[in-house]
């Protein structure tokens, strides 16, 4: 049994291995575009989506007499036909006349229908795990200047913004606050949080998949410094992200050490920000941490409607329960909360909340169990954690697992808070639930002979 895995895994892996010579600078197959669109997602999301147009548009004129006969896609095409019909509904809304024009309940849409493309002809390029595991590296190659941009802008002073290209590409480089985390080429250290919570998994497997000394060396430079930049973002979901991806990444065997820290860090920060505990106590902690860490926890300040996320969650439900079906509309959730409460927000800050609030809670349903059931069916036992397969191929299964983690992580972010909407977080957030969708249907057929040659 085990030969029959290795030499049909092998003979799987020798045809990717000469599709991917033919492939990866081959711009009739467009895969070097995607890849340079991943490389600048983070410093040029102009030129990166410019380049993710073309393929897109390439590949639906190849495969779109194709659509249907993807299962995958059957949910998305639901939910993109249900916001069509919303966004109709909610086309003459009167929370919409306070932003000067109806038509935000339509260009709303297009922060889903396109992706809903990308989720389907995307796989092209994330069907195998070396071709993912070539994303991975193109994501912590086009990271580097999201990481100089942070550090530069925390120890160096550099601030702008900066523009390149008469302004077609622009940093936030913006000077801080004394109280305001990093957010390098981000405008905001939750986002400049979410990328990092990213790559970290990222980082974590280009140091395990490194041979030689000084590879293994730069990537743990590397994860070090994600590391610092991740804790001077003085973002909460930032921090408790990586602290999650860790022992998903490395195993059970990590929390000997990592509980401990974690609870004496918790343990210490709420010593100090906690308001009943006695001065004395308080005051010999908050010698010990920097002011920005406990501060982040200090219950002052987080008793009002403007920044308590349980009182954001529970005011939406509230207004969701009143337009179930269709929602208010797009856009419309800062006017209708400063209506009802006096308090102006943003968004609703959870993901599928902001996507019931504006069109409904039937694709928001929709949404979300498409998303468990990929993330449920790529965790099973036979895609990615616990098969026992050898060491040659249990590296595609570590490949997979951190795929998983990632996505997870980015997933996680957007519950406590909505990054979506910038085009980085929202391309990324479709490219990786995507290849979740590619390692279900990549290990299918190995799983589905193995099975045969059994019986």
């Amino acid at each position: 049994m085990q030969l029959f895995k290795r030499s049909f895994l092998r003979n799987i892996n020798s045809q990717e291995k000469i599709k991917d010579n033919k492939f990866i600078l081959n711009f009739k197959n467009t895969n070097f575009l995607f890849l340079m669109g991943i490389f600048f997602l983070a410093s040029a999301p102009v030129i990166s989506s410019t380049l993710f147009l073309f393929c897109l548009i390439f590949d639906f004129l190849k495969n779109k007499h194709l659509y249907f006969q993807d299962k995958y896609n059957y949910p998305l095409f639901l939910i993109g036909i249900y916001l069509i019909i919303s966004s109709i509904y909610n086309y003459s809304n009167p929370y919409l006349e306070n932003i000067n024009t109806s038509d935000f309940s339509f260009i709303g849409v297009f922060n889903w229908l396109p992706f809903f493309l990308i989720y389907w002809l995307f796989e092209t390029y994330l069907s195998s795990w070396k071709k993912r595991n070539q994303v991975i590296k193109f994501y912590l190659l086009g990271s580097i200047p999201v990481l100089l941009s942070g550090f530069g802008q925390y120890f160096l002073n550099w601030h702008g913004p900066i523009t390149f290209l008469n302004g077609l590409i622009i940093w936030f480089q913006r000077p801080l606050a004394p109280d305001e985390g990093i957010t390098g080429l981000f405008n905001n250290p939750n986002y400049m949080g979410c990328w990092l919570s990213i790559i970290f998994p990222f980082s974590i497997f280009n140091l395990k998949s490194s041979l030689k000394n000084y590879k293994k060396f730069l990537s743990s430079i590397l994860i070090l410094i994600i590391l610092l930049i991740s804790l001077l973002t003085y973002s909460r979901s930032c921090w408790a992200t990586i602290i999650v991806s860790v022992p998903i990444v490395l195993g059970r065997k990590v929390l000997l050490w990592l509980v401990p820290f974690v609870f004496i860090s918790f343990l210490s920060i709420f010593l100090a920000s906690y308001q009943l505990v006695p001065d004395s106590i308080q005051s010999i902690f908050r010698s010990l941490l920097p002011d920005n860490i406990w501060l982040q926890f200090n219950d002052v300040g987080y008793t009002n409607l403007e920044s308590s996320r349980l009182e954001i969650l529970k005011n939406s439900i509230i207004l969701i329960k009143e337009k179930l079906i269709f929602g208010w509309g797009a856009s419309t959730f800062p006017n209708v909360i400063s209506n009802k409460t006096g308090v102006w927000l943003g968004h609703t800050h959870n993901l599928f909340v902001e996507l019931a609030f504006n069109y409904g809670i039937i694709p928001s349903i929709i949404l979300l169990s498409t998303f468990i059931f990929l993330f449920v069916k790529s965790f099973s036992k036979k895609n990615i954690f616990k098969l026992n397969l050898s060491k040659e191929i249990s590296y595609q299964f570590f490949s997979n697992k951190i795929w998983w983690t990632s996505t997870l992580m980015l997933l996680l972010t957007q519950m406590v808070d909505v990054q979506y909407y910038d085009i980085r977080i929202s391309l990324s957030l479709w490219i990786l639930i995507t290849g979740l969708k590619c390692i279900i249907k990549e290990n299918k057929l190995l799983f589905e002979d193995e099975i045969n040659l059994k019986v």
